[in-house]
């Protein structure tokens, strides 16, 4: 039997220095089964470190090189804390926007609204009424309509009067008479016109007051004269 040169080593030294290598490296120490100079596998311990000691995986890993593994952890949902770094770091706020966009709004609008719409053509506001010093007939009346075809009928009368324009409706049944359009002066004198015969009536025998309307029309067929006399 030759005698086992200084350079060969035992198993169970190899044994002993796998061993070491693992506690220096890290490694949990393995365990050496006692008379059998099983030495611990590394590459089954690295696999167990890095998560990849998966049935049937038989890829070996040494000691000196890492697996990369996909992370499995999934992404990150953005918080109320993080949208608001978010807009802090924007140049503009979501509120400075909304409060800029609601001012240029408001704007536009009174703009529009000082050119009377966006640019249409709008007619003057009516002048004032001119200054008017005459007889205020406006308001209720009663009185009679006689019409020279049909005879007398008690009627009641509703006067609107602006300065000198008049309107005048009665609740005559006749088949005229109904409705006048027409002026008064500042002496009380009044000519108005019947809306659906287009005839004038007219204060020639009495200028109106505030308590007394009287108007006629001369009827020339039969020359004699259609009459409303109200009063109040």
């Amino acid at each position: 039997m030759k005698q086992r040169s200084g350079a060969h080593v035992s198993r169970r030294g190899k044994g002993l220095l796998a061993a070491m290598l693992v506690i220096a490296m890290g490694f949990p120490p393995a365990v050496v089964a006692g008379g059998s100079g099983d030495v611990p596998v590394i590459r089954d311990i690295k696999k167990k470190e890095m998560g990849t000691d998966k049935e049937g995986d038989d890829s070996e890993v040494s000691i000196g090189e890492s697996k990369e593994t996909p992370s499995s952890k999934p992404p990150e949902l953005p918080t109320a804390e993080t949208e608001q770094k978010g807009e802090e770091s924007a140049p503009w706020s979501r509120k400075e926007i909304l409060t800029a966009v609601g001012a240029g709004a408001a704007g536009a609008a009174a703009l529009a609204l000082a050119l009377g719409g966006g640019g249409g053509s709008s007619s003057p506001p009516p002048p004032p009424p001119e200054p008017f010093n005459g007889p205020d007939i406006s308001g209720q009346w009663v009185g009679e309509i006689n019409l020279v075809a049909y005879g007398p009928e008690a009627v009641s009368a509703t006067i609107i009067q602006h300065g000198k324009q008049v309107q005048i409706r009665t609740t005559t049944t006749l088949p005229y008479g109904r409705y006048f359009v027409g002026t008064i002066d500042e002496d009380g004198a009044m000519l108005v016109y019947d809306q659906e015969t287009g005839e004038d009536w007219s204060t020639f025998q009495g200028n109106a007051t505030s308590q007394s309307v009287r108007l006629y029309d001369w009827v020339i067929e039969v020359g004699k004269l259609d009459k409303l006399k109200l009063h109040r």
